[in-house]
């Protein structure tokens, strides 16, 4: 039984690893390719494959062997200490919140060290490279979430400022902060009342626009009440719907048509027709927006939970994400965007980017997509609050604006803010994927931006 793309997995795991000489990362569930939705006998049949394609891996004697045979080696040591519970999906479960933690606690420590060696600044392309390349043992999302929590941004430019090393400025940062004393106080930071406001004229410029109105639709479509008992209500996704439909179309800020934002409350399955037909008619600007539960069933693949979805029969009576992701593929659209505020939304940007380990897709050109959380963790929905965590803080950036927009919210500009609210208050970090120049579209006015073009002084 196939249950791995071997290409796939090749190029996205072992490859990776070649030439490590010291441990492998600590991710189990990438290198054993584990899909948290497996039963105890998908598990079973999945961990049995899985090692004899690594002990036919080790036979060819390629340039993978290496790899291959220190997995077996680490799986044999597993096996002793975990057992049978390597069957159980609980016990991965457990594996991926730990690992999160530690992940966040590696994201925390490179912050400080970005934060000492850089302040906060632009960095060139060739300091991007360059940091990089100092940081090569960590995975690439957490290096680009410490830089977002630090306060870096790339800049794409060859040249920003003459290129400093990163080994020099992790080595000033260090001797900087052993000889603090000797140094003496430093001046202390500008308060808000104290710092100007900035022109726009002092900014780089920021190609973007808002959508075509008469040519732009939003499909915010919620699940809050269930007949299948197995369903919690989940009574945000109701204020969820209301307060974004309000906030992308407010004639102050707001960048859509009113008549052209379309709200469904607890559909059937016949909002798949209507998706369909709303993206067939929508030719610049394609928003959907799902609320609710989302589930991975037996076939492994992301299903958004409707009224009337019925458990252990989600296949047949929920919205596969399959059928949205096609509504957008066959839009005219030029820009399409997908926000998902339910637990493994994260698949969706497999689905989005190529798949994922166990099957892959056909690519959205122009397409952005924004998820509540990662393809294996559960999103989360203070009990009392007026809207679910992720919505929320999405709803706070559009109607607080930010300091460090231009006139428009840029899409590839709230994941940054996103990030760090939700990780401030201890909630699942969000994922998300562009392609093409959508990132540049705007959603929403930034409230923060003043007539005179600047931003107000109490905003910085």
């Amino acid at each position: 039984m196939l249950t791995v793309d071997p290409a796939r997995y090749a190029r996205e795991v072992i490859i990776p690893l070649r030439g490590s000489q010291g441990p492998f990362p600590d991710d189990l569930l990438r290198q054993y390719a584990i899909d948290p939705a497996m039963t105890p006998a998908d598990l079973h049949t999945h961990l049995a494959w899985l090692r004899d394609f690594w002990k036919r891996a080790v036979t060819r004697q390629g340039p993978n062997a290496p790899v291959y045979r220190r997995l077996l080696a680490l799986d044999a040591e597993l096996q002793r200490t975990a057992g049978t519970a390597m069957h159980d999906p609980v016990w991965w479960r457990d594996e991926s919140a730990r690992q999160d933690r530690l992940r966040l606690d590696v994201v925390r420590a490179l912050t400080q060290d970005l934060r000492k060696a850089f302040g906060t600044q632009v960095l060139s392309r060739a300091q991007e490279k360059d940091l990089r390349r100092h940081y090569a043992q960590l995975p690439t999302r957490i290096l680009d979430d410490a830089a977002v929590e630090a306060g870096l941004r790339w800049t794409g430019a060859a040249n920003v400022a003459e290129p400093t090393s990163v080994a020099a400025a992790v080595a000033e940062a260090s001797l900087a902060a052993g000889d603090a004393t000797a140094a003496g106080p430093r001046e202390a930071p500008p308060q808000p009342s104290q710092r100007p406001s900035v022109p726009a004229a002092d900014r780089p410029p920021r190609a973007g626009r808002l959508p075509v109105m008469a040519e732009s639709s939003v499909v915010l479509l919620g699940a809050a009440q269930f007949e299948d008992d197995n369903y919690p209500p989940l009574p945000s996704v109701r204020n969820n719907l209301t307060d974004l439909a309000s906030r992308l179309a407010d004639p102050e800020h707001g960048g859509f048509d009113p008549a052209r934002v379309h709200t469904f409350h607890d559909p059937g399955p016949a909002i798949a027709g209507a998706l369909a037909q709303i993206a067939e008619e929508t030719t610049d600007t394609l928003v959907f927006y799902y609320a609710g539960h989302g589930v991975v069933p037996s076939d492994g693949n992301l299903h958004l939970v409707l009224h009337n979805t019925r458990s252990r029969h989600e296949i047949f009576t929920s919205l596969p994400y399959d059928q949205v992701r096609r509504a957008m593929l066959n839009s005219p659209a030029v820009n399409r965007l997908v926000i998902l505020d339910c637990c493994f939304s994260g698949r969706a940007i497999e689905w989005m980017a190529g798949g994922g380990l166990v099957s892959g897709q056909l690519d959205v050109a122009g397409a952005y997509t924004l998820t509540a959380t990662s393809a294996t963790r559960p999103a989360h929905a203070a009990e009392g609050s007026r809207n679910s965590s992720f919505t929320a803080a999405l709803l706070q950036v559009l109607a607080e604006g930010t300091p460090d927009s231009d006139r428009l919210i840029q899409v590839n500009e709230l994941y940054p803010h996103l990030l760090r609210r939700l990780r401030s208050h201890g909630m699942p970090a969000p994922s998300h994927q562009g392609t093409n120049s959508i990132g540049n579209l705007a959603l929403v006015r930034n409230p923060m931006w003043g007539s005179d073009g600047r931003i107000a002084e109490t905003a910085i």
